[in-house]
């Protein structure tokens, strides 16, 4: 007769295998490779979006790029909320957090700012010898 804790003990060992294989790839970059082969990352604790054309667009480190109301990628320098407005704003220190108050309105670290399409940068090629070799993982663009 099989109890739970005796399937336990042979599920277990198989779950911490799984947690041990996978955990290099949590602090993986979000490297891509295009269609014509070429692998792009982003810089360290940037995140990136693609627009509707497939661009990719990054923020700076600690920042965030999110798509505006009309569906064009800004960033800001931390973290970034859409007010009651629908307007993107984000913390003007990087690494700052956003939210919403009651009333919908955007509180940040360090005041807020409006997101724009200047503090973003295309996902440009890695330099030869600097991306790490693609893995299962890695997104192709199309």
């Amino acid at each position: 007769m099989r109890t739970p804790c005796s399937s336990l003990r042979l599920v277990g060992p198989f779950l911490l295998a799984l947690l041990v294989l996978a955990w290099p790839m949590a602090g993986q970059a979000q490297c891509v490779t295009t269609v014509r082969g070429e692998t792009r990352c982003p810089p360290p604790d940037a995140k990136c979006i693609t627009d509707r054309y497939s661009v990719l667009t990054c923020s700076a480190p600690g920042g965030s790029a999110v798509l505006d109301q009309h569906g064009q990628p800004v960033c800001g320098a931390g973290a970034c909320v859409r007010d009651i407005n629908n307007l993107v704003m984000c913390s003007t220190q990087p690494y700052g957090n956003a939210a919403l108050d009651p009333g919908a309105k955007a509180v940040c670290t360090g005041g807020c700012a409006l997101a724009t399409a200047a503090q973003c940068k295309p996902l440009r090629r890695s330099a030869a010898g600097t991306a790490p070799r693609p893995r299962n993982g890695f997104a192709t663009l199309f």
